[in-house]
């Protein structure tokens, strides 16, 4: 990866990551007038404004905290945007029907409700978490059918006469998980050949658009001539992606010399 890519793709996931930890700031914004105004204008005892407030303190800085995290993830540059898409966009819609809840209350109505605030608040949350149950169900039967089909592929592993080897991604370094004999002959340098898949193709150059392409889902080929025990034979490359972390993918290695 160049200079340039690699300073964009910090400039990327610093902005991502920042954003989560901004969305913890402002949350954080909401207990802290509550304590400075309860204290300090209202004349309550600290302790009890505190302890009213610890719960939202608390989850204002694992928010805080999680965009730190977020940033150090050996993750894609995708998928940690998408993530702080994913925090940043919910709670733009949470805040959004809480403000036209408490905006009708004050406005038409000209009185507050807390007990319908307060519903209203558990319901948007009961909301969030049926999307989240429908999401988690939805991983759930993917992971048991990518299960299903790494089983199958393992059984592939001991059955073919092809070069068969699972890779995963992390950052700027790939590692080796499973082989088979083949893949141990053929294969002495498993981050050359993922340099080489990236000079023959077409639509992916390098290793982090390599792993950029593992990470979409998207299975690809290429011709690529190796040296193998001295000799160049002639292979066809297939990449193919699994497992639901965007990271893990098999090389498989087909010996095409005398065909």
């Amino acid at each position: 990866m160049s200079r340039e890519q690699s300073r964009l793709s910090r400039a990327k996931r610093l902005f991502a990551a920042g954003s989560v930890s901004l969305v913890g700031l402002f949350l954080l914004a909401v207990p802290g007038y509550d304590v400075y105004s309860d204290a300090w204008l209202e004349g309550k005892s600290l302790w009890s404004t505190l302890l009213e407030n610890s719960i939202l303190i608390a989850l204002g800085l694992v928010v805080v905290a999680t965009g730190l995290w977020l940033y150090t993830r050996e993750w894609t540059d995708a998928r940690v945007v998408r993530t702080a898409s994913w925090c940043v966009g919910g709670t733009a819609i949470f805040s959004v029907a809480l403000a036209w809840i408490l905006g009708i209350q004050q406005y038409v109505q000209g009185e507050y409700k807390p007990l319908v605030i307060a519903g209203g608040a558990v319901i948007i949350g009961s909301m969030g978490t049926f999307a989240a149950g429908i999401y988690d169900s939805g991983q759930r039967e993917s992971r048991a059918k990518l299960q299903m089909e790494r089983d199958r592929f393992s059984a592939l592993f001991r059955n073919t006469t092809d070069a068969i080897g699972s890779v995963a991604f992390a950052g700027n370094s790939v590692t080796l998980l499973e082989t088979n004999r083949e893949f141990d002959r053929v294969v002495d340098d498993v981050d050359r050949i993922i340099e080489r898949i990236g000079e023959a193709h077409d639509d992916v150059r390098g290793y982090r658009a390599v792993h950029e392409t593992v990470a979409r889902g998207e299975s690809f080929e290429v011709d690529r001539q190796l040296s193998v025990d001295g000799e160049d034979c002639e292979f066809i490359v297939q990449v193919v992606p699994y497992g639901d972390s965007g990271a893990e993918a098999f090389l498989v290695l087909t010996d095409v010399t005398d065909q």
